[in-house]
């Protein structure tokens, strides 16, 4: 039985990992009675992270089947999630000033 290869999202990267994408999950559902469009961007930005996490870690990609580029499926919704958070900040960024402007 050959070892598999750990992931680095297997030890203090994924608890980080898991943590930011329960607390932008959390932070996105309690969002949703204010402004729908915020909630459901920010609960998208922390599933993506929990997603990175599950396809990450060795557990996760043994679970789901998945060959060793489960790490680059992982850094795939890593870079979603920066994507999103860029694009949020950008467009909130955007549309307070035109705000202030008036």
């Amino acid at each position: 039985m050959a070892s598999e290869q750990r992931s680095p999202l297997d030890g203090f990267a994924g608890v980080v990992v898991t943590s930011l994408g329960l607390f932008c999950t959390a932070i996105g559902v309690l969002l949703l009675p204010e402004s729908g469009l915020t909630g459901l961007w920010i609960t998208a930005i922390g599933a993506n992270f929990l997603a990175s996490v599950l396809v990450g870690t060795t557990w996760g990609r043994r679970r789901l089947g998945l060959g060793p580029g489960g790490t680059s499926a992982a850094l795939g919704f890593v870079v979603i999630a920066v994507v999103l958070i860029v694009t949020f900040v950008v467009v909130n960024v955007a549309s307070a000033s035109m705000v202030s402007n008036r």
